[in-house]
């Protein structure tokens, strides 16, 4: 009898140890599930560092103004660029290189013009040699600048050096060029979000549209780099649809001589 009672005393205990640990693993289970994060909750955790990073404050309504930037035209790619800009009622600006303004090419520089663009200087050859020394830097500015002159009969006012401010090359005579530079009332500016067009012929339109993506949505007025030379095809096919995910994403748009000098940190170039 007593041996039947402690197998009775046994198996209850045993069911009893059983239970409990069911229950405390369906309750880890349930509390695991509780505090795992739902895609719609990290959704909404990301949109809103967004809008903070946006705006320094999350509910705070801020103007955002996108500024669509052009380098190495006028080719054969730059008409269909400025046909989609008309299309979408955008204005732009284009960063001419000089010894591509051929006699053919002028009435492309002229419709940027005529369209409400504006027209920049980036350089005369895209060669390393322009950062040989401040004379020669001026040189190639200047043939750009006479260029642009003999087919507008107007100056341009604003710039953007060839591999950008950062570029090791123009260390050493960044402030004096710089300082010239805006003596003369020319303002330069690189760029924040890029398409990254130029690293490869043939990039694919979905990759570059993705390529920009990645960045605009951390400013408020983001400065976009795209190419409009001749390898550019894939470029101007997608611009449509990057200017509507821009405008989705509530930018306006404007030129460059509309926003403040931008110059990426100085600590960049050290």
């Amino acid at each position: 009898m007593r041996k039947t009672l402690y197998v009775v005393f046994a198996c209850c205990l045993s069911l009893l140890i059983i239970y409990t640990l069911i229950i405390n693993v369906n309750e880890k289970s349930t509390s695991r599930r509780t505090y795992v994060p739902t895609a719609q909750f990290l959704l909404r955790v990301q949109e809103e560092n967004r809008q903070e990073q946006l705006h320094g404050g999350i509910g705070e309504e801020t103007e955002k103004t996108a500024y669509l930037s052009f380098d190495d035209g006028p080719s054969e790619v730059t008409p269909a660029v400025l046909d989609t800009l008309k299309e979408k009622e955008v204005k732009a600006t284009f960063f001419l290189l000089g010894n591509e303004i051929t006699p053919e090419r002028e009435d492309i520089v002229k419709r940027e013009m005529a369209e409400g663009h504006t027209i920049g200087v980036h350089t005369q050859t895209h060669k390393r040699n322009i950062y040989g020394s401040y004379d020669s830097f001026f040189e190639d500015f200047d043939a750009v600048q006479e260029r642009i002159r003999q087919v507008t009969g107007e100056e341009a006012k604003v710039h953007r050096y060839p591999w950008g401010s950062t570029t090791g090359l123009l260390r050493p005579l960044f402030h004096r060029v710089t300082a010239e530079l805006q003596s003369r009332g020319v303002q330069s500016y690189d760029w924040n979000a890029s398409g990254e067009d130029s690293l490869s012929d043939g990039i694919g339109g979905a990759q570059i549209k993705a390529n920009v993506k990645k960045h605009y949505g951390l400013y408020n007025e983001p400065i976009i780099l795209l190419h409009d030379s001749n390898v550019n095809k894939n470029t101007a096919l997608i611009l449509g649809e990057i200017i509507d995910m821009l405008r989705e994403d509530g930018y306006q748009f404007d030129t460059l001589e509309n926003r403040d000098p931008y110059l990426t940190p100085e600590e960049w170039r050290k």
